[in-house]
C-alpha cells in the first residue's frame, strides 16, 4: 500500500514538522535565526516573514540536507524572496 499524501511544499510546512523529518534541519533553521522550538507550529513561510527573510534562501539550504529532508520539486512552490 501506498501513501497518497501529497508532500507539502516547505514553505507550507510547519517549522516543528520540518525538524521531526529531518534533525538536521534544526542547523539550517538556527542559521537563520527561525525558532522550531517555542515556534515550531508556524509555518517556514509565516516565521520567515516575521525575521523579513525570503524562503527561498532556506528551502534551497533544507533541500541541500539530501533525501532525508523529504525535497522534491513541490517543495519549490511559494518559495518567494
Amino acid at each position: 500500500m501506498t501513501d497518497s499524501t501529497p508532500v507539502l511544499p516547505f514553505a507550507e510546512r510547519s517549522l516543528g514538522y520540518i525538524v521531526k523529518q529531518d534533525t538536521r534541519a534544526a542547523a539550517v533553521l538556527d542559521r537563520f535565526g527561525l525558532d522550531y522550538c517555542c515556534g515550531g507550529h508556524r509555518t517556514l513561510q509565516e516565521a520567515a516573514a516575521e525575521r523579513k527573510l525570503g524562503v527561498a534562501p532556506i528551502v534551497d539550504a533544507l533541500e541541500g540536507l539530501g533525501a532525508a529532508a523529504v525535497s522534491s520539486a513541490a517543495c519549490r512552490s511559494g518559495s518567494s524572496s
